[in-house]
This record gives C-alpha cells, structure tokens and sequence, in this order.
C-alpha cells in the first residue's frame, strides 16, 4: 500500500498476492488458506454410494457384506456402512502380497463394545496372527503386526461425532497413528511383512468375522492401501469433502 506523507516521496509499505488476486497486509495473507490436495491413489477405496460394495480404488475388491446395513448418516456424499456392535462385519479380499499397509477411515462411534474390545480392522486369516488394529475397553488403541507383541497407548473415541482414523505401517521403518491428521503415535515397525496373508481375508467391524468383539460405529471413506501413505496423502483425505463414489 501507498502511505502518502506531505511533500515526501510515496513510501512502500508490501502488498500480498491472495488468492483469486491481489490482497493488502496481514489480513489478506491469514486468508490465503491452502485448497485441499487431491486424493491420493490407493489400492482399494469405498464411499458405499448407491450402496455400493465396490472399490473404487485401482484393485476393485468387492467387501463381502454380513449383517452391516447402509446409513444414511454419512461424513460425505449420503450413503455409510453402519455397524451394530452386536453380530455385523464386512470382509474383503483380492490384489497381491504387501510387505506396508495403510488404513484410513472417516468413523462415528456409537459405543464401546462391552465385551472388551472393537476391532477397526482385523487382518489375520482364520486363527492366523497377521495384524489387527483395535480400540480396547480401557481406553486404549492397540494394534500388532503380523503375531508381533501388541503396541498400545491411551485413545479414547469420541461417540456421535465423525473423526478420521489412519493406521501407517512400513516394514522396517515406522508405523504410525493419526487422529483427524494429526498423528499421536509413532513407533519403530516390528513384523510389519503380513505375507501376502492380508489379501486372503481382511475383517471390518469384528475380530475374524467370529462371534466376539463387534464394532458399534458407522465407516464412511474407508481406505485400504497395500502400500504406506504419506503425513501429505493422510491430510489430503482428511480435508477432502468429496466421496469417493
């Protein structure tokens, strides 16, 4: 901005370039929030619009149902899979072995399940120990990796409101937890090679589709990733308010 001062030169004073033009000062530049970035490119991805069980990601898996209905209460678009805590899971399989694997999801707890324990994702085929990734009763978040010893630190879910979850793990380097973009674990990875076992059955809402530790919660933008997604690609489906269809 100019400042014009009696019989003096003009005096400078910066201008900001904003967004959609030009801005003046401080103020224009607080404005110049950055858009969100795109949504990155994973293997298997689910909105459930149109009731939808097909990946729109580059696999097209297919969850096999059982029990979970389709909600209406949905984070984006107007179709969720919903949960009950008492007897639903959904299951998935396809693609090739992984030695990294990423989760992310948009999720609204309704309750805790009273038996001890709600399983976001169970990744062990049949009794065999590949990995899951759980809330504990005692407000705790666990997860192990292929039979490793579990790793747990203090979580406690938020009921009746949408927060967004991811799980990171890279073999040999580092697995990590995010909540709402943010992470608030981080640890060194142990056993994170599931052998190709991941792909073979992969369980949401319950422990390997058996008849104890359901989740009582609605997914909505659930991502499945046979690779690790970056702190960049977590944010961008954090602040991304389209479905993924």
């Amino acid at each position: 901005m100019f400042e014009w001062h009696k019989k003096e030169a003009p005096v400078f004073t910066g201008v900001t370039r904003g967004v959609g033009g030009f801005g003046f000062g401080k103020a224009a530049a607080a404005a110049a929030v950055a858009a969100p970035g795109p949504i990155p490119i994973v293997t298997d991805k689910w909105g459930f619009e149109s009731n939808s069980l097909v990946s729109t990601g580059t696999s097209g898996s297919t969850i096999t149902n059982s029990g979970a209905t389709f909600s209406a209460t949905a984070k984006t678009g107007t179709v969720a899979l919903a949960f009950d805590g008492s007897n639903d899971y959904a299951t998935f399989s396809g693609g090739s072995s992984t030695t990294n694997v990423s989760f992310a999801l948009w999720i609204y707890w309704r309750g805790h399940n009273p038996a001890g324990r709600s399983y976001l994702a169970d990744l062990r085929l049949g009794n065999a120990s590949n990995g899951y990734w759980i809330i504990d009763s005692n407000n705790t978040m666990t997860y192990s990796i292929n039979g490793n010893t579990e790793t747990s630190f203090s979580f406690t879910p938020v009921n009746n409101t949408w927060e967004h979850y991811a799980f990171v793990a890279t073999d040999g380097g580092t697995s990590k937890i995010y909540r709402n973009g943010t992470v608030v674990y981080s640890t060194a990875s142990t056993g994170t090679n599931v052998n190709g076992n991941i792909v073979l059955g992969t369980y949401f809402g319950s422990i390997g589709g058996s008849g104890q530790y359901f989740t009582n919660a609605i997914y909505d933008n659930l991502v499945y990733h046979r690779g690790t997604l970056t702190s960049a690609d977590i944010t961008a489906l954090y602040t991304s308010t389209s479905t993924f269809a």
